[in-house]
């Protein structure tokens, strides 16, 4: 270690300059983090909201919670502790009498009081029809309580009696109201023969499942748990593969920047691992030397870059989609390290085959 720190010392500018492209390569590498996990909680804090084990969908749907089309009555279907039908509705909502602009929601229908209706932090829950709940977000962007605002093509104007913590579905905030307002603002004013024969789109268990029925000529339904659930909804999948794909990338690169590195100052210390050799200096202790410059060199680097990403995710607006998951970093910034060792590791064999009389008539 003092060999390293002594070549460090002595070669400085050489050492941060790839000491900075590490650093830089590890900030990339914690924003797309940030990004990703970002992306992940927008397009699904409210379904996390639930704190549910299972949904219940219609196997034609593929396991796409919007494409899934049952029945009140498939409630009874469904053998569980806990359990809650629910309806999704996207589009946009704005301020009523007013000229203001529209803003992109996503509309959830559920029985007022169950576990997937979040609770209020200001004002009361609905209890009545065309009466709705907002997340904070929304509310940031100047809507409140007793305001009444208007949602898609309803004719019928929404009151907001309270509002609940910022969340969202698919990027967007999210509202929250009863299935028999979520059946006309989706349905329109088409006639049901029952309540149990009113349309939802997913049933949401908490618990185990104690049984499902699917009997001759009703919808099949399908159970899927959370996970498979979540990676199912449009375009989650597909955004997380490609920030992994690229943040492994990345990793990769740091290899070979760390490894071609020090294989270059490695071949120009020739003369001197010479010298030490014919000293009877043992290879294994210039080759801690090299392995430990690499160590040093990339956890002063991965740290500087973890504190700038964190800084960073301070100063980002709001409305942009980033989560700094530190735990997250943390095993990217493990990974780093590591890869950054192992392109130290490339130059000890360098080393081993030095041969003292040669080296030192190179010099």
């Amino acid at each position: 270690m003092f060999l390293a720190m002594q070549e460090i010392r002595f070669s400085k500018w050489r050492y941060a300059l790839v000491g900075g492209i590490i650093l830089l390569v590890a900030y990339m590498v914690f924003m797309l983090s940030g990004l990703a996990s970002g992306l992940q909680t927008g397009h699904t804090k409210a379904i996390r909201d639930w704190h549910a084990d299972s949904v219940v969908l219609a196997q034609d749907a593929n396991g796409v919670f919007g494409a899934s089309q049952m029945t009140q009555g498939d409630l009874q279907r469904v053998s569980a502790g806990s359990k809650s039908a629910i309806g999704l509705y996207q589009g946009s909502a704005s301020l009523a009498n007013a000229s203001g602009d529209k803003h992109n929601v996503s509309v959830i229908g559920s029985a007022a009081g169950s576990f997937t209706t979040p609770s209020v932090i200001r004002g009361s829950n609905y209890s009545k029809k065309y009466q709705v709940t907002i997340s904070q977000n929304l509310a940031d962007d100047g809507f409140g309580i007793g305001d009444r605002i208007t949602v898609g093509s309803l004719n019928h104007a929404l009151t907001v009696t309270g509002i609940v913590p910022a969340t969202t579905y698919s990027i967007v905030p999210v509202i929250y109201t009863s299935l028999d307002t979520w059946t006309e603002l989706k349905y329109g004013g088409q006639p049901f023969s029952s309540e149990s024969g009113k349309p939802i789109n997913a049933i949401v268990v908490r618990g185990a499942i104690r049984s499902l029925s699917n009997p001759t000529g009703k919808t099949k339904l399908q159970n899927l748990d959370m996970n498979t659930f979540i990676d199912n909804i449009p375009g989650v999948s597909a955004e997380q593969l490609t920030f992994k794909g690229m943040i492994g990338l990345l990793i990769v690169i740091t290899a070979a920047i760390v490894g071609m590195f020090m294989y270059v100052v490695t071949l120009q210390k020739m003369p001197v691992f010479g010298v030490m050799k014919a000293q009877g200096i043992p290879t294994r202790f210039m080759a801690r030397s090299i392995v430990a410059q690499a160590f040093i060199i990339g956890l002063a680097s991965i740290v500087v870059a973890f504190m700038l990403a964190w800084l960073s995710s301070l100063a980002l607006p709001s409305a942009m989609p980033f989560t700094a998951d530190t735990g997250q970093w943390c095993v990217y910034g493990v990974a780093l390290l590591l890869v950054t060792v192992l392109g130290g590791v490339f130059s000890v064999r360098t080393v081993s085959k030095v041969d003292p009389i040669t080296a030192m008539g190179e010099e």
